[in-house]
């Protein structure tokens, strides 16, 4: 009954971090989108040989560096790599606070212009402001090689997680 419970709980994590990755995706995509858009209205209007085509390219660098944690996500999540899973946790800590600073810069420049372009960017970091957040507490939340759940054919001793610690002999009285 215990592994049953346990396999069950190992599949959903892994569903619930397959969908959250899957909307991860998805926000990304609308940011990408709202950022090519920006930077072709940018380039429009400043013509060519301005300074103005630099004018979005650290939002660049955010969407890229997403993608790239977001490949590591999925790869650990899905081949089983969860001995790496908390460095993955922490880029997506990262990626995350600058989605959210950059997300403010966006709110603050789309009240200003009332351009589509600039909502469409906004929506795109708050989409991945939040998918990034839940998708923490979801891989955060998986359990580590360590703890034996994720070892095929093996199950987690009777003394618990806890191996290290000493435990009572099975009918020990507990002061």
């Amino acid at each position: 009954m215990m592994t049953n419970l346990r396999s069950n709980r190992n599949k959903a994590h892994l569903g619930l971090g397959a969908l959250l990755i899957a909307l991860c995706l998805v926000s990304w995509l609308v940011l990408l989108a709202g950022i090519a858009a920006v930077q072709k209205r940018v380039k429009d209007i400043g013509g060519q040989g301005s300074d103005s085509s630099h004018a979005v390219e650290f939002e660049w660098w955010i969407l890229f560096f997403e993608a790239f944690v977001l490949f590591l996500a999925a790869t650990g999540h899905f081949l089983g790599f969860r001995a790496s899973h908390a460095a993955v946790v922490a880029l997506l800590s990262v990626v995350t606070a600058l989605s959210m600073l950059w997300c403010h810069n966006w709110n603050q420049i789309r009240r200003g212009n009332h351009d589509k372009r600039s909502d469409t960017v906004f929506a795109g970091f708050l989409l991945v402001s939040i998918f990034n957040s839940l998708l923490i507490l979801v891989l955060g939340t998986i359990p580590d090689e360590s703890d034996g759940v994720y070892r095929k054919g093996t199950n987690v001793s009777t003394a618990g997680p806890n191996r290290g610690v000493a435990t009572p002999a099975a009918g020990a009285t507990v002061i």
